[in-house]
């Protein structure tokens, strides 16, 4: 699933058959991005998706649903 990068912000995608699946989908992935780029443990990583992540319906035309996660760079500074 791709994943966006602008010189501010990192923005994980999630796609599935209905918005549920989309938004774990977004979640699972940034879960594994915030561990592996950003060094944190699960359980942070968790805390700080709960606080500091936006994640928005992407998508809601066709077959295919998505949605994304925001991570504002400045967080890792």
């Amino acid at each position: 699933m791709p994943v966006l990068e602008t010189a501010h912000e990192v923005l994980v995608h999630g796609f599935g058959d209905d918005l549920d699946e989309a938004m774990r989908a977004a979640s699972l992935r940034t879960l594994d991005l915030l561990g592996t780029r950003f060094g944190l443990s699960r359980d942070d990583a968790y805390s700080f998706m709960s606080v500091a992540i936006d994640f928005t319906v992407t998508q809601v035309v066709d077959a295919r649903q998505g949605v994304h996660a925001r991570i504002d760079k400045r967080c890792f500074r």
